[in-house]
């Protein structure tokens, strides 16, 4: 009896086993999986990262730069140069811009010298956005990209200084 239920086990143990291998994937198969996962994972990451992470750093980068390193809680003195319009690149007069625009400085006397010099700096803005398309106008990118180049052309145009920050107010295509 002992040897009839070493048999029996033993039969029991062989067929445990042939259906633990017969459910097993083939080893192909298992690395075949792990790679696909592996592929999609990274797809995942640079999908993330590209059209999600980047663009939002790049926004964060460009408002922390105009809004300069200190204190933005508290506005300066500004001046507005509004009710600008202007014909977009190769529209034909077909399509234009109308922009209004916020200049802001915490000192009172590069404000003055912004107001005085306003026909200066009306003029540098429309010659600026002459120069795009209304395709490129209404992407983000260049909208962000723009208040950069404008301060840019603003400052060149002064000489007790330079402002801290433009905003858009208004930025209607047509």
């Amino acid at each position: 009896m002992p040897n009839e239920n070493r048999d029996t086990e033993k039969k029991e143990n062989q067929e445990n086993e042939n259906e633990e291998t017969s459910k097993k994937l083939p080893v192909w198969l298992t690395w075949t999986l792990v790679v696909l996962v592996v592929i999609i994972s990274l797809a995942g990451a640079f999908s993330l990262t590209k059209f999600i992470l980047l663009p939002k750093y790049r926004a964060y980068r460009i408002t922390k730069h105009i809004a300069g390193a200190g204190d933005n809680k508290t506005m300066g003195y500004v001046h507005v140069i509004g009710d600008l319009t202007v014909n977009t690149l190769r529209s034909n007069g077909r399509r234009f811009v109308v922009a209004e625009y916020a200049i802001e400085s915490k000192n009172k006397k590069i404000m003055k010298e912004v107001k005085t010099r306003e026909p200066q700096l009306r003029d540098e803005i429309i010659k600026y956005l002459r120069n795009y398309t209304a395709d490129q106008i209404l992407s983000r990118s260049f909208q962000e990209d723009s208040k950069i180049e404008l301060m840019d052309i603003v400052n060149s145009k002064l000489r007790n200084g330079k402002i801290d920050s433009l905003y858009y107010i208004k930025l209607i295509v047509q």
